[in-house]
């Protein structure tokens, strides 16, 4: 019974859960004890629950984070849950979502999703749940473009601010980007007229705003509608308030997303604090 200690300490519920993780393979059965005590510390310090955060384990270890890596990722992932109000499945969620599709690994990668995503609320008509179910229409898009993470979150948080919700806003997103990558006969000459490689060149190391400016105004001196332009209705929405006020009204909004990185762990902080006051 070596390496099992940890499943007979405690309450029934955290027993079963902690059990799943056993189930991971060789490296999560030798780090059970070692799970179980740094769950428990973890949520003495967040205030979650053993039995939530042993399910958030078997979680992130089942989206592919190796067992060593594990507590690592499961603590942004608590923080991110805490500090965004969020449930901690919807959490680790979106962090897996977006790990994968930018091949990032380790707790420092899953910091810099948590934070992308906790701006990504502050900024947008949004919520981490909500981020977290959506954002998968994206990831792998984003990624295969080269666009950066924080310019990901930025256009989608603008665009929640005009769409219904976040379902339709990423799908217009996603629309849109796809828009320049296969482009119709008026895009792609529009893109040809400004310079910008046809495929999924187009967007690297350019900035989207700035890109989507560029194509408004082009596709204006040309007399083509954004309709005709992007091909595509739901496509429209996002191209427009990207490239509103010739892409500044993005850059603003880039700028705020990138002065909110660190913001996520002061919040957390500040949440932690609070939660000591409480039980003392």
């Amino acid at each position: 019974m070596g390496g099992f200690r940890a499943l007979v300490a405690g309450p029934a519920e955290f027993n079963r859960e902690l059990a799943r993780t056993a189930t991971l393979g060789e490296e999560a059965r030798a780090r059970i004890d070692e799970f179980g005590d740094a769950v428990r510390d973890l949520s003495v310090a967040s205030g979650i629950a053993p039995d939530q955060l042993a399910d958030g384990l078997f979680n992130v270890i089942s989206a592919g984070t190796q067992a060593a890596d594990a507590m690592g990722v499961l603590e942004e992932a608590t923080r991110l849950a805490v500090a965004g109000q969020s449930d901690l499945t919807a959490a680790v969620k979106g962090l897996a979502t977006v790990a994968n599709s930018f091949s990032l690994t380790g707790q420092e990668g899953f910091r810099e999703i948590a934070e992308n995503l906790f701006a990504a609320q502050v900024i947008g008509k949004t919520t981490i749940e909500d981020l977290a179910n959506n954002i998968g229409k994206l990831g792998a898009v984003a990624a295969n473009s080269s666009i950066p993470m924080d310019q990901l979150f930025t256009a989608l948080s603008e665009v929640t601010q005009v769409a219904n919700n976040t379902e339709e806003a990423s799908t217009g997103l996603r629309a849109a980007i796809i828009a320049i990558t296969k482009p119709t006969a008026e895009m792609k000459e529009i893109l040809i007229d400004l310079g910008i490689p046809l495929g999924d060149a187009a967007f690297k190391g350019r900035n989207l705003g700035e890109m989507f400016g560029r194509i408004r105004r082009r596709a204006k001196e040309l007399g083509h509608p954004m309709e005709i332009v992007v091909g595509q209705v739901r496509a429209v929405t996002a191209a427009l308030i990207l490239g509103e006020e010739g892409g500044d009204r993005y850059n603003r909004a880039l700028d705020k997303q990138r002065r909110l990185m660190g913001e996520l762990s002061i919040s957390y902080d500040v949440m932690q604090q609070e939660l000591a006051t409480t039980l003392d």
